[in-house]
């Protein structure tokens, strides 16, 4: 069974610098909006949040045959991030929320899917959006041997992206760790964008698929 997410990933070239631990502290404590908010899902709300806050992301999904999240129904008025992201956990206990960094990560609180935690070597790419970035990632040695390795099929990829008019080129250097940490990376260099990592087991068959 496919899982397809279509999201909207609204890319600023921010330098990463821009995105310290104390200028995502700032942004954890500031107030979203003044408008009642109403979300579908976890993941819609979670995206939400962050694209309001301006902070580059991560969230993990582990699914089987049943794909079904739970609904999120939340007021965000006078709500900073970070009490939005504790009041979005609370109502799906299957996720926790972490600062990696200078990227807010969302987790599945049974721990990390293990390619996640695949290591990767040092590289640098440059490119003008983050998809393009992950191709590179997806396609080195050690990635493609840990999906191997795990029996893991990369599935499609299917993104619906607004980039500027005129993108400007980045490059993002990776002085080596995790595939989570990598792609953490990725984000934090292009700015406010946020991956998507879903791990699908139904029907005998085990997907993955990760996209910007």
């Amino acid at each position: 069974m496919k899982f397809l997410l279509f999201v909207v990933v609204v890319i600023a070239a921010v330098p990463d610098a821009a995105y310290s631990q104390q200028n995502v502290n700032v942004r954890l404590q500031a107030i979203l909006s003044d408008n009642e908010i109403q979300y579908s899902e976890t993941a819609d709300a979670f995206h939400t949040a962050l694209d309001r806050a301006g902070l580059p992301g991560g969230a993990v999904w582990l699914l089987n045959c049943n794909n079904d999240q739970a609904p999120q129904v939340m007021n965000t008025t006078n709500l900073s991030l970070q009490q939005v992201l504790n009041q979005l956990t609370r109502a799906d206990t299957r996720y926790h929320w972490q600062i990696a960094g200078a990227v807010v990560n969302l987790l599945p609180v049974t721990g990390e899917p293990s390619l996640l935690t695949t290591h990767v070597d040092p590289f640098e790419t440059s490119y003008l959006s983050p998809s393009e970035a992950l191709t590179v990632l997806l396609g080195r040695p050690e990635v493609r041997r840990a999906l191997k390795d795990r029996h893991l099929e990369l599935g499609l990829t299917f993104v619906k992206s607004l980039s500027p008019t005129k993108p400007t080129r980045l490059t993002v250097r990776f002085e080596g760790g995790t595939l989570r940490e990598a792609l953490n990376k990725i984000a934090q260099t292009s700015g406010k964008a946020q991956w998507e990592y879903f791990e699908n087991h139904c029907d005998g068959k085990s997907e993955v698929s990760i996209r910007f």
